[in-house]
């Protein structure tokens, strides 16, 4: 009977099987970093193209940029000179007011029978006062400011007959406070409101 010996052989397939998993990994390995090299570059070419888009939009933008800043700059002095202007017709009314008010309580004024001797105004309100011939006068007086355009609600604050010696006479003297329809200005803080004081004979 012939023996034949099996193990060299078996250990010559057995090491062929190593050499093959160690190619096979060692290919795996290989074609992993080859992979990953080139993925790595592909990225940084888009990376690459994408800024030099980015740059070329950013350089777009510059004459944009510039205009939108003068636009800003327009519309800060379009606001500024708004705002001088709306001072400007502020003064303007307010200069007007004093005027228009003693115009119309001079019309109101019954002639040679009643007589102012002060007028002060703050704010909306105005205070009159003066002698009138008598009583009926007075009433008439106060009907007219009612009627007059710009101003409202006359009170008779107080009445108090007095003697004029010089004209032998008895006349009543009077406190009226007005209320006007002008619109109230508008002081700023810590401003008092201006009073003015006329005085009449």
């Amino acid at each position: 009977m012939i023996k034949i010996n099996l193990l060299p052989f078996r250990a010559a397939r057995k090491r062929e099987n190593v050499r093959r998993q160690l190619s096979i990994g060692l290919l795996t390995v290989v074609f992993s970093i080859m992979a990953v090299i080139y993925f790595n570059m592909n990225l940084n070419g888009k990376m690459a193209t994408l800024r030099e888009k980015e740059t070329g939009l950013r350089n777009e933008l510059k004459p944009y940029n510039e205009i939108n800043r003068e636009i800003v700059l327009i519309q800060k002095k379009t606001n500024e000179i708004q705002s001088r202007l709306n001072v400007i017709r502020q003064l303007e009314k307010e200069r007007s007011r004093p005027i228009q008010l003693l115009a119309e309580v001079a019309n109101a004024v019954p002639l040679n029978r009643l007589w102012l001797s002060s007028l002060s105004e703050a704010g909306n309100v105005i205070t009159l006062e003066g002698t009138a011939m008598d009583n009926d006068t007075l009433a008439v007086f106060m009907t007219r400011l009612e009627k007059a355009p710009h101003i409202e609600k006359v009170e008779l604050k107080s009445s108090k007959l007095q003697h004029f010696s010089k004209y032998k006479m008895d006349a009543p003297s009077f406190l009226l406070i007005c209320n006007t329809r002008f619109e109230k200005p508008q002081h700023t803080e810590g401003e008092k409101p201006k009073k003015e004081t006329r005085k009449r004979r």
